[in-house]
Order: structure tokens, then C-alpha cells, then sequence
């Protein structure tokens, strides 16, 4: 599979996780705050196994 693909998959499984324990935590009914925390969580997750992923390929 696409390196691209795998990140993004893993990071919407990192957001949606992160929002199950924030929307918990701040409370579902404050959704400006709880979608952007979970945004930024799926673009460091994406970015982040994007790297990682990159790096692997790479040195095969």
C-alpha cells in the first residue's frame, strides 16, 4: 500500500481515538474546541507515520 494512504488511515485512528477521550474529558457539546484539538492530533499522527514510513521504505 501507498505510504500516503497507511498515514491516513492511522492518523483519522489516532483522531478518532483522541476525540473519544477528549469529547469525555471537555464534553461533546463544545465541538469548536474538541474539533480542533482532534485535527491537530491527525495531522501529527499522519505526519508523523508519514516520516516514519518514508525513512523505512527508503533505507530497504
Amino acid at each position: 500500500m501507498n505510504s500516503n494512504l497507511i498515514s491516513f488511515v492511522i492518523g483519522i485512528a489516532a483522531g478518532a481515538a483522541f476525540y473519544t477521550f477528549v469529547g469525555k474529558r471537555i464534553g461533546y457539546g463544545n465541538t469548536r474546541r474538541v474539533w480542533t484539538v482532534v485535527g491537530l492530533v491527525f495531522v501529527v499522527a499522519y505526519v508523523i507515520v508519514l516520516l516514519t514510513l518514508t525513512q523505512i521504505v527508503h533505507y530497504k
